[in-house]
């Protein structure tokens, strides 16, 4: 997380078939745009087993270029307690949980936080 010292980052546990993550999509792109000149970056962590040769063109079919993606991996699920996804965190500029949310995220509770984190 070194990489996103100083800014306020939405870490988001995905997979590629995962229906309310299909959801969330646009919503994650969109906060980038909104946010991302202001000390913002999403995080995806794609966490269903793909390869770059699978991931790279949902990406781009998504319009996820703005978003940092990522492969993750079951060792990476213990830290953080995942029992399902899409699974989100919201962190703040000193690198501390804010939020979480389990499940399809509620859009307005999380441009809310966004917006009280963005203040600070």
């Amino acid at each position: 997380m070194r990489d996103f010292a100083g800014k306020v980052v939405l870490l988001n546990f995905w997979g590629t078939t995962c229906a309310p993550c299909k959801v969330e999509i646009p919503w994650l792109v969109e906060f980038q745009k909104q946010f991302g000149s202001k000390g913002f970056q999403v995080v995806a962590v794609s966490m269903y087993g793909e390869t770059q040769e699978v991931l790279k063109p949902y990406v781009a079919e998504h319009r996820m270029e703005n978003l940092t993606v990522v492969i993750g991996n079951d060792s990476l699920m213990a830290p953080f307690g995942l029992v399902g996804f899409p699974t989100t965190f919201l962190i703040d500029r000193e690198g501390k949980y804010f939020a979480r949310h389990n499940g399809l995220i509620k859009r307005p509770m999380v441009e809310k936080e966004l917006a009280t984190l963005l203040s600070q």
